[in-house]
C-alpha cells in the first residue's frame, strides 16, 4: 500500500472518522504550545520512530544546525490532547534525558510544565543534537473498532527548521497512512510522505520549511485487533457531565425513588396506625325533653387540653380559654372598670374568689400569675413579669396531657423518626456531593435527595399521639361539629350558666360568636344587667349585649399583656 502525499478520491467512511479524529489530536492536543520567537534555525530534523505492538511509540530525533544550536536546546511536548465535551487524553511521555551534541554525550532535564513534558539540553555551542523519548497512550479505538495511531513528531520548538524528514515503523495491520504539518489551525498534508511499499507497513515522510511553533503528525490507521487501543481518558469535571442522563441512570432513579417512597410509606404507616377508631366522647350540646339545647361535659377535659390535644401546642387561645373557664367555674371574677373617656382604652380588674371546684396543676399556676390571692389585679398593670410565669403554665399543660395517656411524649418535641430523617438527609447530601464531584450518576442522588426531603417533611408531622388521645381527639371533632351547628336555644332558666361553661370551649373548637350571641339573648330582665353574670361584672349601665365586644377586647388586651414583648 502507497501513499504519496495525498488520500485516495474514494470515499473511505473509516477513514474519514480517522482524519477528523486525527486533525482534531492534533490540533487541540498539541496546538497549546506558545513557543518563543526563533533566533536560530535548524537545518534539519531527522526522526526515527516505532510504533510497537503493545501501542508504545519510541522517538528519536536528531537535529543538525548550520552554525551552533541554541544553548540551552528546547523542545516541549504536550501530555495531554483535548477532545472536547470535557474530555482530554492523558499521555506518558518518558525520556532517560540522555542526549548527544556533536555525537558526544550529555545529561539533559525533563520537567513538565502546564500540561507538557519540557526537554532541556546544555549544548555549549554544538551544531547537532540528538535525543531519544518513548511515549505510550496514542492509541484509540474507533466506533468500527478500528484503531488509529497519532503522535506530532515535530512540535513545541521555538526555531524555524528548514527540513524535517523521517521514518515511522508500524507493526502490521495498517490500513492507512497520514502526515499533516503546518500551523496547529491550518494543518495541511506533508510535502511527501509513503507507507506499505512492497509489503513493508514502514512509513517515510518528509516536509518542510516549518516555521517555530509549527506542527508534523503522523498517523496511521489499524484494522480491529491489530492494535490495542491504549489511550488513557481524563475526564474534566463540569455540572453537565457529572448529571449525564441516560436509560441506566434514569432507571436507576426510578427505582431509588419508588423503594423510598414504599419505605416511607410503611413507615408513616405503622407510625399512624393508632389514630383513628371510636372517639370518646367529651361533651355534648343535645336537645333536652322541651327541645331546648342542653349542655353537658361527660369528661372532666378542660378547654385548655382541648386546645393543646387539637393542634399538638399550647398557645394563647389555650390560655385564655383556661382563663375564661376559671373565671365560669367561680375561682376569678373579671370586672370591667368605668372609662373615664369615651375613647379611653378599657380596664378590668380581676380578682381571685375562693371556690370549692377542684383545678389541675396548671390551673393553680396561672391563678397564681394572673390573680394572687388577696390582691385586686388590674390588666393594666399585668406587666412582663408575668410571662415566665406564663412559660410555667405552658410546660404544665405538656405535661398533663402527657400524664393523661394522650401523648407518648411531649407534643414539639422532635420524634426518633425525625432524627433519622434529618440524618438520612445529610447522607444523601454527602453522597449526593460525591456522585457530582467523582461520577457521572449525580442524576442518582438527586433522586436520594427528593425521597430524604419527603422522608423528612413526613417524619416531622409523625405524630406522638397515643390510641388513648386519637379516641378523645375524635370525640372533640363530633363536638366541634356541635358548637358550630346545634340550635343555640338554652333552657332560660340555666341559660346564664350552660352559655358561660359552653364559651371557653367554643375559644378552642369554633363557634364562639354563636355562643356569645346565645348568653345575650338569655338575658333576664329582672337583674342588672351590670352583674348578672357571676363571673363577668361590667360599671354601671353595662347592659348584657356589650359582652360580645367587652369580652372580645378583654380577651385581645390580655393575650398582648401575658404574651407580648417586654
Amino acid at each position: 500500500m502507497t501513499r504519496m502525499g495525498f488520500w485516495d478520491c474514494a470515499p473511505r467512511p473509516s477513514r474519514a472518522a480517522f482524519v477528523v479524529g486525527f486533525v482534531g489530536a492534533a490540533v487541540l492536543g498539541f496546538g497549546t504550545a506558545q513557543p518563543a520567537v526563533a533566533e536560530t534555525a535548524a537545518a534539519q530534523l531527522a526522526i526515527e520512530a516505532s510504533l510497537s505492538t503493545a501501542g508504545t511509540l519510541a522517538v528519536t530525533a536528531e537535529f543538525t544546525f548550520d552554525g551552533a544550536a541554541p544553548d540551552p536546546f528546547v523542545q516541549s511536548f504536550a501530555t495531554t490532547a483535548d477532545l472536547g465535551g470535557g474530555q482530554k487524553i492523558a499521555y506518558g511521555f518518558d525520556t532517560t534525558a540522555e542526549a548527544t551534541v556533536d555525537g558526544q554525550a550529555v545529561v539533559g532535564t525533563v520537567q513538565a510544565a502546564d500540561g507538557r513534558a519540557v526537554v532541556t539540553i546544555p549544548t555549549g555551542g554544538a551544531s547537532s543534537v540528538a535525543f531519544s523519548y518513548t511515549v505510550s497512550g496514542v492509541t484509540r479505538a474507533n466506533a468500527d473498532a478500528s484503531v488509529r495511531f497519532s503522535w506530532s513528531v515535530l512540535q513545541g520548538l521555538g526555531f524555524d527548521v528548514a527540513e524535517v524528514t523521517g521514518k515511522l515503523d508500524l507493526p502490521p495491520g495498517v490500513m492507512d497512512y497520514v502526515c499533516e504539518s503546518g500551523p496547529a489551525a491550518a494543518l495541511a498534508t506533508c510535502q511527501a510522505y509513503a507507507g506499505g511499499i512492497h509489503g513493508n507497513n514502514a512509513m517515510t515522510f518528509s516536509d518542510g520549511p516549518r516555521a517555530a511553533g509549527d506542527l508534523v503528525t503522523v498517523g496511521a490507521m489499524f484494522e480491529a485487533g491489530a492494535m490495542p487501543e491504549t489511550a488513557t481518558y481524563v475526564h474534566a469535571w463540569s455540572l453537565g457531565r457529572a448529571f449525564t442522563l441516560g436509560w441506566d441512570r434514569i432507571g436507576l432513579t426510578v427505582a431509588v425513588v419508588a423503594a423510598g417512597y414504599l419505605a416511607l410509606f410503611a413507615v408513616n404507616r405503622r407510625l399512624r396506625r393508632r389514630e383513628g377508631g371510636l372517639g370518646t366522647p367529651v361533651a355534648e350540646l343535645a336537645p333536652d325533653e322541651d327541645g331546648y339545647t342542653a349542655f353537658a361535659l361527660l369528661d372532666r377535659v378542660r378547654p385548655g387540653l382541648v386546645g393543646t390535644l387539637i393542634d399538638r401546642s399550647v398557645d394563647p387561645n389555650d390560655v385564655l380559654a383556661t382563663l375564661i373557664d376559671l373565671a365560669v367555674r367561680g375561682h376569678l371574677r373579671i370586672t370591667e372598670l368605668p372609662r373615664p373617656s369615651l375613647y379611653a382604652v378599657p380596664d378590668w380588674i380581676v380578682t381571685r374568689r375562693e371556690s370549692d371546684d377542684p383545678v389541675e396543676d396548671y390551673e393553680r399556676r396561672l391563678l397564681d400569675a394572673v390573680a394572687p390571692p388577696g390582691v385586686e389585679t388590674r390588666v393594666s398593670q399585668i406587666t412582663a413579669a408575668v410571662s415566665p410565669a406564663i412559660g410555667e403554665v405552658q410546660d404544665a399543660l405538656y405535661q398533663r396531657v402527657v400524664q393523661a395517656g394522650w401523648f407518648s411524649r411531649r407534643p414539639g418535641a422532635r420524634s426518633q423518626a425525625a432524627t433519622v430523617a434529618w440524618a438520612g438527609l445529610g447522607a444523601a447530601v454527602l453522597a449526593t456531593a460525591a456522585l457530582i464531584a467523582w461520577t457521572t450518576w449525580a442524576v442518582v442522588g438527586a433522586g436520594l435527595l427528593a425521597v430524604a426531603l419527603i422522608g423528612v417533611i413526613v417524619c416531622q408531622d409523625i405524630p406522638v399521639l397515643t390510641s388513648e388521645g386519637a379516641s378523645v381527639l375524635t370525640g372533640l371533632d363530633e363536638f366541634a361539629g356541635q358548637l358550630h351547628n346545634a340550635p343555640t336555644t338554652l333552657r332560660p332558666d340555666i341559660a346564664l350558666a350552660q352559655g358561660s361553661a359552653i364559651l371557653p370551649y367554643a375559644i378552642v373548637l369554633g363557634g364562639w360568636d354563636r355562643w356569645l350571641g346565645a348568653l345575650v339573648a338569655a338575658n333576664a330582665e329582672e337583674v342588672a344587667d351590670a352583674t348578672e353574670l357571676d363571673w363577668y361584672h361590667g360599671p354601671e349601665g353595662w347592659e348584657l349585649r356589650d359582652l360580645p365586644a367587652c369580652l372580645g377586647a378583654f380577651i385581645t388586651v390580655v393575650t398582648g399583656r401575658l404574651f407580648g414583648r417586654s
